[in-house]
């Protein structure tokens, strides 16, 4: 029953405008203590790679806290990029899991021991990091659109003997 009645949706965005951190439909966030990132991969096909996509700068461009439903190792990643994080404010032991349901689980956990929490109070200890990680955001997409013609000139030096 449940199958026959997909697929479900939550918007009327298209494909491409899902795809774009920027497209955001406003009340799914307005109101909202937390952004769960569910991303592409949570196991990343048991390669312990990190995949990271739109999804996890849709929260940072709206300057809200947020958990990653993703592989092992994406609030790190993230970090080596220079955002921060909300350890301070969230146990983000989860991200260090390697087994993927075990990693939901706690992950399920953390979200439900915060919602027993002051949210209001919460919400304000997150403050700086949001903004910080807004503005971060912006210098993050100036520094790689400044990259782009390196990184490209490297590829088809690299791949296809071009120079």
């Amino acid at each position: 029953l449940f199958l026959a009645r997909c697929p479900f949706t939550a918007d009327d965005l298209s494909s491409d405008e899902h795809n774009l951190y920027k497209t955001t439909v406003k009340d799914h966030f307005e109101n909202s203590y937390l952004n769960l990132v569910i991303e592409t991969h949570l196991n990343a096909d048991q390669s312990n790679g990190v995949f990271l996509t739109e999804k996890t700068f849709k929260p940072i461009c709206l300057r809200m806290p947020f958990m990653i439903v993703g592989t092992r190792g994406s609030l790190a990643y993230l970090r080596s990029y220079g955002f921060k994080t909300f350890g301070h404010v969230i146990d983000e032991s989860y991200d260090l899991i390697d087994n993927a349901q075990d990693r939901l689980n706690r992950l399920i956990q953390v979200v439900t021991d915060l919602c027993s929490q002051d949210l209001d109070s919460f919400m304000l200890q997150c403050t700086d990091v949001c903004k910080y990680n807004q503005q971060r955001l912006v210098e993050f997409n100036r520094e790689q659109r400044q990259q782009l013609p390196h990184s490209l000139e490297q590829y088809l030096n690299d791949r296809l003997g071009i120079s």
